[in-house]
């Protein structure tokens, strides 16, 4: 057997989560892998499944997986040989859980639930150390490197070993491993290289210990960590000599070494000595303080900063423009590194963002109370609106292309006006996208670009729903409250499982070229402007929940070309019309369904589903006493109807059972004369197919 059905298995046994990696390469094979981290997505069944179809494909191994409550499972990746054995000192621990393939050292960890996937760099645009934590995999062995050889452990394997004995990533760990990557751990060496002597005045114990001290106080470590760092290294240095260690004289020396370091106040002026990216990403932090609270948080992937009533979302170009802008005077790989220390350093878990206010350029709209107070940092309203308030606007242009549009079917207005309403605020508790379907000239897309003018054009993003299988431009959707596509390729389908994900509120991950994961809840509402559906090969009903229809027509007479413009005028008219129907949904807690957008998502229901449209053509019920006709003449002749009504995506034998079962046939097994059959309740009339 391969290496994936030998490890994975038992990977799985010990409450870890693997996922097949194609062999001679290190990127997961299946769609989604990140999604495989808890028992309820990567289940028995599904193991059992990859272990025999990717029996013998490499085996990746899930990082992040909590080990107890309070810690994660992760992995310090070492890229250069040069900087393993200084790793290995600053975690501490002689013997390790760790694996090697053509270089360097993968090391497993433990770290607490703060700690994220972050590269530790070396001054420049190079980042030999990685820590690798959730929404990241590792190649486990025996798997083949893409070089030809094969990954092996040193020391005792993951499979072997407790995990809850691993050693801990702490913020000590990672300040030595830090000063490693950056050539600057002139301390470290000289603890390393400590020595002890029986001669008086021998040995280097106080000039390797003392100096290293005041470094490490300098550099704002714990009194703990400090202490438990030089003892090791006076330890390590005993047993080189072959003499005894008394730690508690020696931790007294250590202690007075710390005292006399603060007495000499080596303990304020850590600032000087801190890396310049720290100190230029502390000072950017600190400069956007709001009244005593923090101006800048980063959650699900993305940064987001305060200004004008709002929080703007900052990816890392954006936040080294506001640095650059700011007059930080520093090179390019300084300014990405502290870019990124602000994104990790300002994480919050439960930020307070809010769905009951909308941020306009004259100040905050009260949903709730129809009224508008000041800006204010907190609640966090995401994005500004393009929008100026008015009491008592009106907007008759917009009001007679609505009618003109839709027909003057209120309902369909209605709906339209209420999902409009709702892309202002992060709420997609009503889990729906909105697909306005007519031919050119119906005004349809005028009515979008009206909408995406009213939004900051930072919170409007335009990735087509066929192309969302694809992790860059999931990545376009964070921060985002509103994208518009138009027409749909008529040759791709609609990325159908993503697209449930998101519009459904649940989480994803994606990820942009040479930029950190992003992996949360999606607030963006789907606008699509097309002529028709696009294709799918999703034959459930999930996909239709989440879709609302509303058709148009060609408008009556000639759009007047001065339209859009006037539109422009109306702002304040449309805004209020929109917020006036996004308060009814919330009353209401759901979209009205109305009889032609049911009619066009039953016709679509049809077209996009082979197997409802097979049996409705050409299948009936069997008559009583008849036993049925065997499931697989039944397949072959849905394949042959499928083929003629040239049907590009064709559901598998095991899809087309299912669907059947759904649709009330499921398959019996029969015995007719001596032979046993599995039948379904079905005659098919064409291609003289003979029931039994």
């Amino acid at each position: 057997m391969g290496p994936f059905a030998v490890v994975a298995p038992q990977l799985y046994d010990r409450g870890l989560f693997p996922v097949p990696v194609k062999a001679g390469k290190k990127k997961a094979i299946t769609l989604k892998w990140t999604t495989y981290s808890t028992r309820d997505a990567l289940t028995v069944e599904v193991m059992e499944e990859w272990a025999k179809k990717y029996e013998d494909e490499s085996v990746g191994l899930l990082l992040g997986t909590p080990v107890t409550e309070d810690l994660q499972l992760i992995a310090i990746d070492v890229d250069r040989d040069e900087l393993v054995e200084p790793v290995k000192s600053a975690i501490g621990r002689k013997e390790l859980v760790s694996k090697v393939g053509k270089k360097g050292l993968t090391i497993f960890m433990l770290a607490g639930p703060g700690v994220a996937t972050e590269r530790i760099r070396s001054g420049g645009a190079s980042a030999p150390v990685e820590v690798l934590a959730k929404g990241t995999q590792t190649v486990l062995p025996p798997s083949i490197h893409p070089d030809g050889m094969e990954y092996r452990w040193i020391g005792p394997s993951i499979l072997d070993t407790d995990l809850r004995t691993l050693p801990v990533f702490t913020k000590a760990v990672r300040a030595e491993i830090q000063a490693w990557a950056k050539g600057k751990a002139k301390h470290f060496e000289a603890l390393n290289a400590m020595e002890r002597s029986t001669e008086e005045g021998g040995g280097t114990v106080h000039n390797s210990g003392y100096p290293a001290v005041a470094y490490l106080v300098t550099a704002q470590w714990d009194d703990y960590d400090i202490m438990e760092r030089v003892l090791r290294a006076i330890s390590e240095a005993s047993d080189r000599a072959g003499m005894e260690f008394n730690r508690a004289d020696y931790e007294r020396k250590v202690e007075e070494w710390i005292e006399s370091a603060k007495e000499r106040g080596f303990d304020e002026i850590q600032v000087t000595k801190k890396p310049k990216e720290i100190v230029i990403a502390e000072e950017f932090v600190a400069s956007l303080r709001v009244a005593g609270q923090p101006g800048v948080m980063s959650f699900e992937g993305m940064t987001y900063i305060y200004r004008d009533g709002c929080w703007s979302p900052s990816d890392r170009n954006r936040l080294i423009t506001a640095l650059l802008q700011r007059g930080t005077n520093a090179p390019l790989a300084v300014l990405k590194n502290a870019a990124e220390y602000v994104s990790l350093s300002t994480v919050v878990e439960n930020p307070p963002v809010t769905k009951d206010f909308v941020c306009l350029r004259n100040g905050t709209y009260d949903i709730n109370a129809d009224a508008m107070i000041g800006w204010s940092a907190y609640p966090m309203i995401l994005h500004r609106a393009n929008v100026l308030y008015e009491p008592n606007p009106q907007c008759p242009v917009y009001d007679s292309l609505l009618l003109n549009i839709f027909r003057d079917n209120l309902d369909i207005i209605s709906t339209v006006e209420e999902f409009f309403g709702s892309t202002f605020v992060p709420d997609n508790a009503y889990q729906k996208a909105l697909f306005i379907l007519g031919p050119g000239a119906s005004g349809k897309s005028t009515l979008a670009n009206l909408l995406a003018a009213m939004h900051a054009p930072e919170a409007v993003s335009s990735v087509p729903v066929t192309a969302l299988h694809k992790e860059y431009f999931r990545a376009m959707l964070f921060g985002k409250l509103l994208n518009v596509s138009g027409e749909q390729s008529l040759v791709n389908p609609i990325a159908d499982d993503y697209f449930k994900k998101i519009v459904g509120g649940d989480k994803i991950d994606a990820r942009l070229p040479y930029d950190m994961p992003r992996q949360g809840v999606l607030s963006v509402r789907f606008l699509e402007i097309a002529n028709q559906l696009p294709l799918t090969r999703d034959t459930s009903s999930a996909l239709l929940r989440r879709m609302v229809v509303a058709p148009v027509q060609t408008i009556s007479g000639k759009l007047d070309p001065t339209v859009p413009e006037k539109l422009l005028g109306e702002l304040p008219g449309v805004f209020f019309h929109l917020m006036r129907a996004y308060r009814d949904l919330r009353a209401r807690k759901q979209f009205q369904a109305h009889s032609a957008a049911t009619d066009a998502l039953h016709t679509y229901a049809r077209e996009q589903n082979p197997v409802l449209a097979w049996v409705d053509d050409e299948c009936a019920p069997t008559e009583a006493g008849q036993p049925g006709t065997p499931s697989s003449e039944l397949y072959d002749n849905f394949c042959l109807y499928s083929r003629q009504a040239g049907i590009r995506f064709i559901p598998s034998r095991e899809a087309w059972g299912r669907i059947l079962t759904g649709l009330g046939y499921p398959s019996v097994v029969k015995r007719v004369g001596s032979r046993l059959f599995r039948v379904r309740a079905l005659v098919a009339h064409a291609n003289d197919l003979t029931s039994i």
